[in-house]
């Protein structure tokens, strides 16, 4: 025969939502019961008496809509273990992570930071001192210090490492050779003794070689170590120019690392800072026409180090290698920063541009013509509104400068004597002189 279903019974709609809902709510109680251990049919009395229970105890304000005054249960009380956990899962940002994934990102941020944070120490511009290196020298100084017996000690102490160092930079290792070319450029950071010591130790040559290394974890160490050694006397500066540097720099002025480009003006503003010779090696070394480049078109930070770089050479250049410098066209970058917000740069450009003027005032001189070469050239450049302008400027130095370089190169001419009118001091006023004109007139 086969089982044969229960035909249904024909009720409306509202009818069967309610018997559904009074369904579900007996299934409900039924398990209340059997958690409680009790029999089913006593179930319904022992929720009544539960519900009675538990108004008693939260007091006379807890019926419905008697909650005011009632501080609300924090949600760290209410919610369970569990709870808790899947609430701060789904409230975090990076809920479809799993932990392992977390921690990892976790890890890489910090090592992010704290190699921001080293590069920040290292990239430091290294022959500027600052107020707190002032004033800590001003503090020794007054105590009774001696820094030179305080840098003989460090060198004392570390001294015996730099014979070790010189023989690591020829290992074959990467992170050994960034290592101690880091180590050697800390060693060198400092005043000449240290400078001489690093020296000694015979290690130049081979840093002048890592430059031109493959990896620029190598390169950015090597180039800071032979950067601090040129900080020094025109003495230790010729030993690394010895090392053939200069091609090695030239090679780097076109990284496409900023910061290596950055470093390589850097150390050849120092060597600019020379004498007239050393110069004469960088001019040599065909250097000038990529700083100028660089002066033109890169960014800010490099463009400064280029900017010390060419001015140092006007101040210490002789009059043929200042012509050189203005013949390659140096005058129009330098005017152009003239406008820019580091007060410091300013100066700068205007130290170079004062030193061009000089030199054509003395060609002016020496020829008889009166007439400053250069002055058209500042000109034609924009730089003679530029540096009117600076004489509102904010920085005392830079208004003083600009108002003496207008003074000296850019005052007006002397008036012509001839052409001033004479003063009738009967009448009150001006006597023109008339200009006679020609007997046969003017011709067109």
């Amino acid at each position: 025969m086969g089982r044969r279903r229960r035909a249904a019974s024909v009720k409306s709609a509202p009818e069967e939502a309610g018997r559904r809902i009074r369904r579900r709510k007996l299934r409900q109680r039924a398990r209340w019961a059997r958690a409680q251990g009790r029999p089913f049919a006593a179930g319904f009395a022992a929720q009544r008496r539960e519900r009675r229970r538990r108004a008693r105890a939260s007091g006379p304000g807890s019926g419905r809509g008697r909650t005011r005054g009632r501080r609300a249960a924090p949600l760290a009380e209410i919610m369970t273990t569990s709870g808790k956990e899947n609430f701060r899962l789904k409230s975090y940002k990076n809920k479809s992570l799993n932990p392992d994934e977390m921690r990892r990102r976790r890890e890489e941020e910090g090592l992010q930071l704290r190699k921001q944070k080293r590069e920040e120490q290292l990239f430091k511009r290294r022959n500027v001192a600052t107020a707190d290196e002032e004033a800590e020298e001003e503090v020794m100084s007054d105590g009774g210090f001696h820094e030179t017996q305080m840098n003989n000690m460090e060198m004392t102490s570390v001294s015996p490492c730099l014979s070790v160092l010189s023989w690591l930079l020829f290992v074959n290792d990467t992170d050994v050779l960034a290592d101690a070319c880091w180590a050697l450029s800390y060693l060198s950071d400092g005043p000449n003794d240290k400078i001489q010591a690093v020296i000694d130790a015979g290690v130049c040559r081979r840093l002048v070689e890592l430059l031109m290394h493959n990896d620029y974890k190598v390169v950015s160490p090597a180039l800071r170590a032979v950067g601090n050694i040129v900080t020094g006397d025109d003495i230790q500066t010729q030993v690394i120019l010895n090392c053939s540097a200069l091609q090695s720099l030239l090679h780097l002025l076109s990284s496409p690392k900023e910061s290596i480009k950055k470093e390589a003006c850097w150390t050849i503003s120092n060597i600019t800072a020379g004498n007239r010779a050393q110069i004469q090696t960088v001019i040599d070394a065909n250097i000038f026409p990529a700083l100028i480049s660089i002066l033109q078109t890169a960014e800010f930070r490099t463009r400064k180090e280029a900017a010390w770089a060419i001015t140092n050479a006007t101040s210490g250049g002789s009059a043929e290698q200042i012509k050189y410098l203005v013949e390659l066209g140096c005058i129009k970058p330098l005017c152009d920063l003239l406008t820019v917000m580091d007060s410091k740069i300013v100066q700068v450009a205007l130290n170079g541009l004062e030193n061009i003027l000089r030199l054509g005032e003395q060609e002016a001189r020496r020829s008889g013509t009166g007439i400053n070469p250069y002055c058209a050239l500042i000109e034609e450049a924009y730089g003679l509104d530029k540096i009117e302008f600076l004489q509102s400027h904010e920085n005392q130095e830079i208004y003083q400068k600009a108002f003496d370089l207008i003074e000296h190169y850019f005052g007006t001419e002397e008036e012509d004597s001839s052409i001033a009118p004479q003063v009738d001091l009967g009448q009150q006023q001006y006597i023109f002189q008339q200009c006679e004109a020609p007997m046969e007139g003017f011709q067109l």
